[in-house]
């Protein structure tokens, strides 16, 4: 699984390496294309790396779902708590709370307040 994984993490750098030399559309494939990297390094347990794909993912995709941005800011929140960042993660998490007003979502995201 590992290998497959890895495998991904090649293709996706050059699908982005690809991307260079097209016009049309070329952010919204760049940004889909850096978003599955991020979560790949994520499951890799890459977490320096998953995080600063992530995080410009969440700060230049404006196309994201509501649901998209807010599992992005989960794995961005978790790779801070597994890379011993803590107040980074709390202030991810509290930033959800303001910005997911599901009652499921808020919960969910409290009990990752008591880290």
């Amino acid at each position: 699984m590992i290998w497959m994984s890895m495998s991904k993490q090649r293709w996706l750098n050059h699908a982005l390496k690809s991307m260079e030399t097209i016009e049309d559309g070329r952010k919204k494939w760049q940004l889909r294309i850096l978003r599955e990297k991020g979560f790949a390094l994520f499951k890799l347990d890459q977490h320096s790396k998953a995080l600063a794909a992530s995080l410009k993912v969440l700060y230049l995709d404006r196309s994201l779902s509501d649901q998209q941005r807010y599992d992005l800011n989960l794995r961005i929140a978790s790779s801070y708590v597994k890379l011993n960042r803590n107040k980074e993660a709390k202030a991810i998490y509290r930033k959800m709370l303001n910005n997911f007003e599901d009652s499921n979502r808020q919960k969910e995201v409290e009990a990752f307040l008591v880290i």
